[in-house]
């Protein structure tokens, strides 16, 4: 085994420290963990983190079943909010990505209700033909009982799934609320204020 003891590596056309790999076999093993000082640009991959991060909240409670939640979300901005690379678009409650990969989806949803609710459905979407048709691909249920009590009850929860993006164009992504009494006036948690009831989450774990 050759061993190469060096302060620094500089290629020939290089005008800083560096480490050239040739094409056919461009990889590094290290004995151990290793840190990374300085910039690190837009294409650096491979290094752990997330790549993008992105979160969208419900700005109006939409009142009785939805499909999908077509209004009202808006990406969130005010103290410590912020996103990471691109970011998502949305139209009319669909949610496209700004790359290929692998995503993390989660909805956080909080359903306020005025009576019981034997079911309340919170559901993600999603679509690989641009919408022309869409599947039911993971769902959570909540279940609200009153007690007896005069005052709105609430409850919430969050299904999330991960996606493997191949196509952008195609490839979208929606949600959807149902509930027993749809009709009756109650109504998907929105934001008031600095409180966020209901959102959506995007994380970009890595490239396909």
């Amino acid at each position: 085994m050759t061993k190469i003891l060096q302060d620094a590596l500089r290629g020939s056309s290089a005008s800083a420290d560096s480490i050239q790999l040739h094409a056919s076999n461009q990889s590094v093993t290290f004995p151990g963990a290793v840190t990374v000082t300085g910039a690190l640009t837009s294409s650096t991959t491979g290094l752990g983190g997330l790549s993008e991060v992105d979160e969208w909240i419900l700005t109006a409670s939409p009142v009785g079943d939805e499909d999908p939640i077509s209004s009202g979300w808006a990406r969130r901005t005010g103290k410590l909010a912020g996103k990471k690379g691109t970011g998502m678009t949305e139209s009319s409650g669909v949610f496209s990505f700004p790359s290929t990969g692998y995503w993390r989806v989660t909805f956080r949803g909080t359903y306020r209700a005025s009576n019981d609710q034997q079911y309340v459905g919170f559901h993600i979407l999603v679509t690989d033909d641009n919408g022309s048709n869409w599947d039911d691909v993971a769902k959570n249920y909540i279940f609200l009982d009153d007690n007896g009590a005069s005052n709105n009850i609430w409850s919430s929860c969050a299904p999330s799934i991960l996606l493997d993006v191949e196509d952008v164009s195609t490839d979208k992504v929606s949600f959807k609320i149902n509930a027993q009494d749809g009709t009756e006036g109650n109504t998907l948690g929105h934001a008031g204020g600095t409180v966020i009831y209901t959102s959506v989450h995007f994380e970009k774990y890595g490239d396909t």
